[in-house]
């Protein structure tokens, strides 16, 4: 198991992450007043309150992005993949 300083030097210092998701409640939905807030503040639920605690402990930002289609992903009939594994592998 790696320490929290074995961890931090691996991750590029003053680099953002962008943690691609779709709404899916409990993990993440829209707050109801999110037109009110910018960026990662319009989020509430279980995976915003983990990725805020790893980070604050490791040391890294972060910024939530949804995916435009809504899908986690599947394998087009061209190959190709929509949602989140689209993203990841064209590296959106």
């Amino acid at each position: 198991m790696c320490s929290n300083q074995q961890i931090s030097r691996r991750l590029p210092e003053f680099r953002k992450y962008i943690v691609s998701s779709i709404i899916s409640k409990p993990f993440l939905s829209l707050k109801k007043n999110s037109y009110l807030f910018k960026g990662n503040e319009r989020f509430e639920g279980f995976c915003v309150d983990l990725l805020e605690h790893i980070s604050v402990k490791i040391g890294f930002n972060y910024e939530i992005v949804l995916v435009n289609d809504d899908n986690y992903g599947v394998r087009q009939l061209n190959g190709k993949w929509n949602g989140i594994v689209g993203e990841i592998l064209t590296k959106v």
